[in-house]
């Protein structure tokens, strides 16, 4: 006799690459459960404020995450605050895209107003106001472009899990997280408000190339400049945009006259570009029968004269003509022989930026004292706006062998400088300045030597140039005039500098750890491991 062995259940025994792949399933399910969805925007809301406290006004911020620039003309913001983007032909074709990485804002009320109550710059482009306001008790907010296609839509609410101090506290919704879909309340988080910058809440982040392009001209006048102007409506005569006049006439404002806060000049109803009308000129449709404005400017350029080429962009309604040192220049809507009574040979309706009005070569133009004056003319005697404002630019010949590498524009911040040739550059009788019409404000003293692909950085302390969030930096040839490089950018003073990455190349980005001194790399180098498509 035998005894039967027990006949035991069967089980299928699985295999280890079964089991890894049953384990890494369960880990996906919970990253999706618990993870909010990746995003597909390249356009997004980055701050929100819907209810600003007393003295504050609504705005949204909208950001380019790509490198690639947007037609945004009659682009629609829509729900409950409502604005349509101006279409192509009323203004310059430029103003109609949103430039890589840039951050524009849409408001409630005129671009003027919301400048000075946030402090914003005139190099962040303002849009509004806009109709209808945002709910103080949350809703959803849509930009679709022309074709209705939705380019960002996210809803906000005014109560938990979604950030409390945005509802009347004086903070702002901050887009703490880029990288997934905004639509949720998990990558939204509260801070001040900052309209145009971003919150430093990464290590580091792109930022549109400050560098000032030397073939397209440097600013010597700008459309916020203080002029000397009269507007009393007189007959000026010849003499007037002389270098040696004498302000014989009655009727001058002076540049520095307590009344004269600078451009804008005029009298306009109609929104207008940055920085709006600062002076009001008298208003020829209360019965004073103007056509014609007399304006001059003295500016102070140090550099070659030959091959010089001087470029004006103007804001004007209705035409202009302009002279440099009595030279006739040229202008839009008028002549050089037009008289006091001559009517503008156009009609504006609301005054946009024209891009260079004028390329003219540097003829008239002196090293030294210059004077730069406009006659702008009405197109009749009883027009209801005048608006003028110009920008002066002057390329001439550069020599970029040096290159500002980064900025810290604090007062213990610095200026740092790379040498990005194979020889090494005696930095003695260098020149830094924060101004194209005073390029030698600062001398690099002598035995200061950057080796090749080396770094050289000095303080502001030391340069003197002038500190906050317009970083303007000329780097000068010890000929005083020859400008290797420079910067004009409006940052965020919240610690973070500006800088190249890698040293000398045409990348810039916003670091939260300055590196003076030393390479700019990013301080979040680390490997992160993402989900990125499934």
């Amino acid at each position: 006799m035998y005894e039967q062995s027990p006949v035991l259940p069967t089980f299928r025994q699985r295999s280890y690459p079964e089991q890894l792949m049953k384990v890494f399933n369960q880990l996906f399910i919970s990253l999706i459960l618990l993870t909010p969805m990746a995003h597909a925007e390249q356009i997004v809301f980055s701050e929100v404020m819907y209810h600003p406290p007393a003295g504050g006004h609504e705005f949204i911020e909208v950001q380019n995450l790509t490198a690639t620039p947007f037609d945004i003309a009659q682009w629609e913001l829509s729900e409950g605050a409502s604005f349509t983007f101006p279409d192509f032909a009323s203004g310059p074709a430029l103003d109609s895209f949103l430039k890589a990485f840039e951050r524009i804002i849409l408001c409630d009320t005129d671009p003027a107003t919301f400048r000075a109550v946030y402090n914003v710059p005139n190099s962040i482009r303002v849009f509004g106001p806009w109709s209808g306001s945002l709910s103080n008790g949350g809703e959803r907010v849509t930009l679709a472009d022309k074709n209705g296609t939705v380019r960002c839509s996210f809803r906000y609410e005014d109560r938990h899990p979604w950030p409390l101090a945005p509802d009347g506290a004086g903070h702002s919704l901050i887009l703490a997280d880029d990288s997934f879909a905004i639509d949720d309340y998990r990558v939204w988080t509260s801070a001040p408000p900052t309209p145009g910058f971003s919150t430093p809440l990464s290590a580091e982040e792109p930022f549109p190339s400050p560098e000032v392009n030397l073939s397209i001209g440097i600013p010597f006048v700008n459309y916020g400049d203080t002029w000397d102007f009269n507007d009393q409506n007189l007959d000026l005569g010849s003499d007037w945009d002389l270098p040696n006049y004498t302000f014989s006439h009655a009727g001058w404002t002076r540049e520095n006259d307590a009344d004269n806060d600078g451009g804008l000049y005029g009298f306009e109803n109609s929104n207008l570009p940055a920085p709006g009308i600062q002076t009001p000129l008298l208003n020829s449709s209360d019965g004073d029968n103007h056509i014609t404005y007399y304006f001059r400017k003295e500016f102070t350029y140090n550099g070659p004269t030959v091959g010089a080429n001087i470029t004006i962009d103007s804001i004007i309604d209705d035409g202009v003509f302009f002279y440099l040192n009595g030279a006739p220049l040229g202008g839009v809507g008028t002549t050089a022989d037009a008289g006091w009574k001559t009517t503008a040979t156009r009609t504006v309706g609301n005054a946009s930026e024209e891009l260079a009005i004028i390329s003219n070569n540097g003829s008239a133009l002196v090293d030294g004292s210059n004077i730069l004056s406009a006659e702008v003319h009405q197109t009749n005697s009883g027009s209801s706006d005048c608006v003028f404002g110009a920008r002066l630019s002057i390329s001439a010949p550069s020599n970029p062998s040096l290159l500002i590498n980064e900025v810290l524009p604090t007062t213990d911040g610095f200026v740092e400088i790379y040498n990005p040739g194979a020889s090494a550059i005696n930095l003695s009788g260098w020149h830094l300045s924060d101004s194209p019409g005073s390029l030698t404000r600062y001398q690099i003293p002598a035995g200061q030597t950057i080796p090749p692909l080396g770094l050289f950085a000095i303080s502001y302390a030391t340069t003197g140039l002038a500190v906050g969030g317009d970083a303007v930096v000329y780097l000068t040839e010890p000929d005083g005039t020859t400008i290797a490089n420079a910067i004009d950018a409006a940052i965020p003073l919240d610690g973070r500098s500006l800088g190249r990455k890698g040293d000398g190349s045409s990348s810039w980005f916003l670091f939260s750890q300055p590196s003076e001194n030393a390479p700019n790399a990013s301080s979040s180098s680390e490997f992160s491991l993402k989900i990125n498509e499934a």
